[in-house]
């Protein structure tokens, strides 16, 4: 060990290994000292030794330093460090010789009564053969200590020396017969830790002296935080997994420690902060806070973390639902609880889109269109519930020229899919790429609609749906609303407005009475730059093609009287009923915006939006195409059997 103020060298350190340490005792009660364990008798001749329980003061050598040949050398060190392993050097030397021997006792006595263990415990833990493992302890006891290397400290009556039989065989440690009841002071080592203990030791002859009840090597000091995953969001019946941790920052592992992890529901508004307490977490936060994980446990120094799966509550919309971490003690000086800051998460809802009667496809492109549309994707979100897995499907295929990713194909979604992991979503989704669903890309454009209805300025002027014409071609020279109507039977309209904008603000149906001819099927198609449809809306019949320069199909243009962009943040109460559109959708950018559905467990499966490919739209067609050029089969394509 060494002091600001001298460096030992080589040979004054093994000198210094000979150190005779003392007992410490209460001078009023001298059985009183833990470490101890041994009678030790005011009689000087009464005592019995720490290891060996022994009354070496009837034999016929002893002296008065712990370890020998020290009382002019002195036992001089400045850290936990350095005191470590001088002691270690004096404990591994060797034990031949009569001062060996008292090297290896005396640094033993040290370590094991500043571990404040007896001579009982102290040989059931090695006696005077100290482990790495108690080295180690011994250097997180010295760290979590209050350490004063250069002061004055005294005996109260308890001193500390070493003995030997007279055939000078083993060396043991036992009170000084001479110091009994008497004070003396000199300059030392004084060590104190939390509890007020203390342990003394006179740098002339490393004596430990006064009373002693050994050093707590515990000090710590623990933070605790946590942290959900989603983040932001969970749906009603979700899952949410909240990890608590806890940091000790303090020298040394903790003592048992009462942890729990924690949750409550705040309807409206912030949540509490979190802090320190003698209320334990419901006491603290209140609510309806219960526990979801706890336990009791050391913490040892750094990170200690605790995940922890939960299923959301089926709340409403908007509530959130908060997570908090707490310890108790926090440290080594207090009874108290230490309640982290929560970590909330709202109840949202995640609305799906169902393709009905025939395929999605993204990465196509209109006739002389230059938007590039290679790596267009298909992605959604899952949502996954009381085992079962929830998202946008659709009935026959998907066929991207990018990556497909969520959604289904099959309409394996269908009412929830029985699987969580590694589920069969695309026994219809279309590939080229091995290991990817996804990167198909067929050399055909989407069909060339307007050029089937051409216009010109002899074209009408659109005015709405109750236009007394049954089959009609109309354009318009300003931006169209349509505020909703009937198709009659026997009626086809196509609008024809490629660089205006369409605006939807009312249901729009065809006529649903019986028909006996193909010609009585009634259709609305809409050519156009832009279409939105308001949120009011909950059906629209009609061909949908947005194929301008924007090319845009919007599903919650406004919402209670409330204009909306494309780019609006949106809340659950905005477009939150479902939208069904009977009829093909053709666009460059298709805008699913609606918010119906998901609003608790039971209504996962409601979708925000139903795309229907109705087979009153091929007849249509079919029949369109049949007054001026013949059906031509351009290309066959086999898909896999439906069952």
């Amino acid at each position: 060990m060494i002091s600001p103020m001298k460096r030992l060298t080589a040979t004054t350190l093994a000198v210094v290994l000979t150190l005779i340490l003392g007992v410490i005792v209460p001078i009023q009660t001298a059985t009183a000292a833990p470490w101890d364990g041994r009678y030790f008798s005011n009689n000087p001749r009464g005592s019995n030794s720490y290891f060996d329980n022994k009354r070496y003061f009837t034999l016929s050598h002893y002296n008065a330093g712990l370890l020998n040949y020290v009382l002019s050398a002195g036992l001089h060190v400045s850290s936990p460090g350095e005191m470590v392993n001088y002691l270690r050097a004096m404990n591994r030397g060797p034990s031949s010789s009569l001062s060996q021997k008292r090297d290896v006792a005396g640094s033993a006595f040290i370590v094991q009564t500043i571990l404040g263990r007896s001579g009982d415990v102290a040989n059931a833990n090695g006696g005077r053969n100290i482990s790495d493992a108690d080295f180690n302890t011994l250097l997180s006891t010295l760290n979590a200590a209050s350490i004063n290397w250069n002061t004055t400290v005294c005996t109260n009556g308890i001193n500390t020396m070493s003995g030997a039989s007279s055939s000078k065989g083993q060396v043991d440690i036992m009170r000084d017969p001479d110091k009994i009841g008497t004070q003396h002071c000199e300059d030392g080592i004084s060590i104190s830790d939390t509890s007020g203990h203390q342990y003394n030791i006179f740098h002339r002859c490393a004596n430990p002296v006064g009373d002693t009840q050994g050093i707590d090597n515990i000090k710590f000091n623990l933070t605790p935080s946590i942290s959900t995953n989603p983040s932001n969001a969970v749906t009603a019946g979700g899952t949410a997994t909240a990890t608590g941790v806890v940091n000790n920052t303090g020298p040394t592992p903790s003592t048992a420690v009462e942890w729990q992890e924690s949750q409550f529901t705040v309807p409206s508004g912030n949540p509490p902060s979190g802090g320190t307490s003698n209320q334990d977490p419901k006491g603290f936060f209140g609510r309806d806070t219960t526990a979801i994980d706890s336990g009791t446990r050391t913490f040892p120094i750094g990170l200690t973390s605790f995940p922890k799966a939960v299923t959301v509550p089926d709340l409403p919309v908007g509530t959130k639902i908060c997570f908090v971490m707490s310890v108790r003690p926090y440290n080594q000086s207090t009874g108290d609880w230490y309640h982290s800051n929560p970590s909330c998460v709202v109840i949202a809802k995640r609305p799906t889109a169902q393709i009905v009667g025939g395929d999605l496809r993204v990465g196509a492109a209109f006739v002389g269109s230059t938007v590039p549309v290679a790596g267009s994707n298909i992605q959604t979100s899952v949502t996954i519930k009381t085992g079962k897995s929830y998202g946008t499907w659709g009935e026959y295929g998907l066929i991207a020229s990018g990556i497909i990713t969520g959604a289904a194909s099959g309409s394996a979604y269908s009412g929830g899919l029985a699987c969580t992991t590694g589920c069969a979503i695309n026994t219809i989704s279309f590939t080229n790429s091995s290991g990817t669903i996804g990167k198909y890309t067929a050399a055909t454009n989407i069909p060339d609609v307007a050029s089937s209805f051409s216009i010109s300025a002899s074209t009408p002027q659109f005015s709405s749906l109750a236009d007394a014409a049954s089959q009609r071609v109309e354009t318009s020279n300003n931006d169209i609303t349509i505020n909703g109507g009937t198709i009659r039977k026997g009626q086809w309209l196509v609008i024809n407005a490629p660089t205006k904008t369409v605006t939807i603000t009312g249901d729009i149906k065809y006529d649903n009475s019986p028909l006996q001819a193909i010609t009585d099927i009634p259709q609305l198609v809409i050519i156009a730059d832009k279409i939105n449809i308001e949120g009011n809306v909950g059906q629209v019949d009609a061909w949908l093609v947005a194929s301008g320069a924007t090319g845009s199909v919007n599903t919650c243009s406004a919402s209670n009287g409330t204009q909306l962009g494309v780019t609006d943040k949106l809340t659950s109460s905005m477009c939150n009923n479902t939208l069904v559109i009977n009829g093909p959708v053709m666009a460059k950018t298709l805008y699913l915006r609606r918010t119906a559905g998901a609003d608790n467990a039971a209504q996962t499966s409601i979708p925000a939006e139903v795309i229907n490919l109705r087979p009153d739209a091929f007849l249509w067609a079919t029949s369109q195409s049949s007054k001026s050029a013949r059906l031509d089969t351009t290309y066959v394509q086999d898909l896999p059997p439906r069952f």
